[in-house]
């Protein structure tokens, strides 16, 4: 099948001139295709411009006009790690239902393993690892529209993507932030493991004794705790995207292959580094963190 077409000034969603850029998107004619195990699938996309196709190869080729750069081109690799249909439709259920006072919602997800990467300044640079090297571990690499920088996803991990109006509930960003923070504390002291917040660095650390000399890198700073939880999100017309993830027993040596949240130096730890064969079942730790999520935004 060949296709092409010219990029509009004025599109769709991410489709047309934004300034100086040009966006790229939902560029992908998807056709219907048959197995013998699933059948027809006519799925278009999974996410708001993510074509997924899963039964062959495709090649992309953008032609530009002298002058300008192509930044990057999208193939995704890693389906489960962008925002769903279902996450995208909710957001907007919520934000176009305010004034009925629509729901609020909890996601609780576990990723394949996939690298994200923010488009904040040197992000990228925080990735240690090749493409090659990726592979090989069987990480795939994704861009992602949430805060932050750099981060792991993967088995082992709970992710939980609250979907709530910061308006309703009479939270700020950073109040917000602060209540992902408790909910993890909370579900972590509930099989144990004392945790706290550390100024400056965003997400939920574990006091883990003296640093090794391979935890110092350059610019690194010396300090006793590994975090054990990372949050990175996202808030649209009040709304809240993406979230945090809890490590129950993730494969650390995953996140070797980055700088985590951009801070040099700084280790992870996990639920079964700590607690060794009293680690608790990762569906056990998702249900305990969805509840600490509700309560915390609730201000209990």
């Amino acid at each position: 099948m060949a296709w092409s077409f010219f990029v509009p000034e004025h599109g769709a969603d991410r489709m047309g001139r934004d300034g100086a850029l040009y966006e790229i998107a939902q560029w992908f004619p998807r056709a219907a295709v048959y197995d013998d195990v699933r059948g027809w699938n006519i799925e278009p996309y999974l996410g708001q411009g993510e074509f997924y196709l899963d039964y062959g190869d495709y090649s992309l080729a953008v032609t530009v006009p002298a002058g300008y750069i192509v930044a990057a081109t999208g193939a995704l690799q890693n389906a489960r790690e962008v925002l769903t249909p279902v996450q995208r439709a909710r957001h907007a259920a919520l934000v176009e239902g305010r004034a009925a006072g629509a729901p609020h919602r909890v996601l609780v997800v576990e990723h394949p393993a996939v690298i994200t990467v923010t488009r904040r300044v040197g992000a990228a640079g925080h990735v240690l690892a090749d493409e090659a090297r990726l592979a090989a571990a069987g990480i795939s690499l994704c861009q992602t529209d949430r805060g932050g920088d750099v981060t792991y996803h993967g088995p082992g991990q709970v992710v939980i993507y609250p979907i709530v109006d910061l308006q309703r509930l009479h939270l700020g960003i950073h109040a917000y932030i602060r209540a992902l923070e408790e909910a993890a504390i909370r579900t972590c002291a509930a099989w144990g493991i004392g945790c706290h917040r550390e100024g400056g660095a965003t997400g939920v650390w574990v006091d883990s004794g003296a640093p090794s000399a391979g935890d110092l890198q350059e610019g690194a700073v010396a300090s006793t705790s590994r975090k054990i939880a990372a949050i990175g999100v996202r808030v649209s017309r009040s709304a809240t995207l993406h979230g945090m993830a809890l490590n129950v027993h993730p494969e650390l040596s995953h996140f070797d292959l980055i700088v985590p949240c951009g801070l040099h130096g700084r280790r992870v730890t996990s639920m079964r580094e700590i607690l060794g064969a009293a680690c608790p079942p990762s569906q056990d730790v998702a249900l305990r963190l969805a509840a600490e999520v509700i309560s915390a935004l609730n201000g209990r």
